[in-house]
C-alpha cells in the first residue's frame, strides 16, 4: 500500500459530498481574502488615519484585477489537469502539474514586476484622487512585492 496514491474522481460516488469537498476550500480561500481586506481596513482606519484608509480602499479594484487574472490561470490549469486525470494519463498529468507550477511561479514573478512598475499608471487610470495618491502607491507597491511570496 506504500507509495500508492488515490485520486478523487468527482464523477464517482455521492456527487453532493464531492461538490461540498470541492467547494469548501474555495469558500475558505475567499473568506480569508475578505478577512485580509477587512483587517487591513480596520487596522489602517483605526491606527493610522482616514487618509490612509482612503488610500487602501482606493486600490481594491486593482488588487482584485490581479487576483482575478491568477484565479483564471488556476481554473484553466485545473481543467487541463482534471482532463488528464480523467483520461487516466498519469505521465502527462504529472508533467502538466510540473509545467503549471513552473508557469504559475513565472506568471507571479511577471505580475509582481509589472504590477510594481505600473502602479502609478494604474492608479492614474483608475482615477485615484491626488490627496491619497502617494499613500495608495506605497501600499500597492508593497502589495505587489508581497504577492510573489
Amino acid at each position: 500500500m506504500a507509495g500508492r496514491q488515490t485520486v478523487n474522481v468527482m464523477t464517482e460516488g455521492n456527487y453532493r459530498k464531492q461538490l461540498l469537498l470541492f467547494m469548501v476550500p474555495i469558500f475558505i480561500g475567499r473568506l480569508f481574502m475578505q478577512l485580509y481586506n477587512t483587517a487591513d481596513s480596520v487596522i489602517v482606519g483605526r491606527y493610522v488615519s482616514a487618509q490612509a484608509l482612503a488610500a487602501v480602499s482606493s486600490v481594491g479594484s486593482i488588487t482584485y484585477l490581479f487576483v482575478g487574472i491568477f484565479n483564471g490561470f488556476s481554473i484553466g490549469a485545473g481543467v487541463i489537469i482534471a482532463r488528464l486525470i480523467g483520461a487516466e494519463d498519469r505521465e502527462r498529468s504529472q508533467r502538466a502539474v510540473h509545467t503549471i507550477v513552473t508557469l504559475g511561479l513565472l506568471i507571479s514573478v511577471i505580475m509582481t514586476v509589472v504590477g510594481y512598475g505600473a502602479t502609478d499608471w494604474l492608479l492614474t487610470i483608475t482615477g485615484v484622487p491626488e490627496s491619497v495618491f502617494h499613500d495608495a502607491s506605497v501600499y500597492l507597491k508593497i502589495y505587489f512585492l508581497g504577492s510573489f511570496s
